[in-house]
């Protein structure tokens, strides 16, 4: 004997689900790449951190939902991927200001910096239960 299930999928709801799931997982990442970059010290004002957004992403179909998570100051790329040596261009000597040393410092060479990678950490530290929607 034979029993027939008929399912009957609200897609307007399952769009909605998606969009919540993946939004939540976007701001757990904003978190965490907030929560690295002050762990890892790299903090002087605490703009880089604030300054990280979630955007959402047109995708073109109700069933997809993508999340753009960045870091919005011009020098957080040098923290994520870290930084060559640096020598003056025009000047005769680089000018500074050390993180919390409060002094000017001039030099004709600044070494390399490595990255931090906060946003490669976040993003790999997600697993399935950070885009449940609750």
């Amino acid at each position: 004997m034979a029993t027939e299930v008929s399912v009957t999928l609200d897609n307007a709801a399952i769009s909605a689900l998606i969009d919540r799931c993946a939004e939540n997982g976007a701001q757990v990442s904003r978190q965490r790449a907030r929560s690295i970059i002050m762990s890892e010290g790299r903090v002087n004002t605490g703009r880089m951190a604030e300054d990280i957004s979630v955007t959402r992403l047109g995708t073109g179909s109700a069933m997809v939902a993508a999340y753009q998570v960045s870091a919005d100051t011009p020098y957080a790329v040098y923290q994520e991927e870290g930084r060559g040596p640096v020598r003056p261009v025009r000047a005769k000597a680089l000018r500074f200001s050390p993180k919390r040393s409060g002094k000017i410092v001039f030099s004709q060479y600044a070494g390399p910096v490595s990255g931090i990678h906060f946003m490669r950490r976040a993003a790999d530290s997600l697993t399935a239960s950070d885009f449940r929607s609750i």
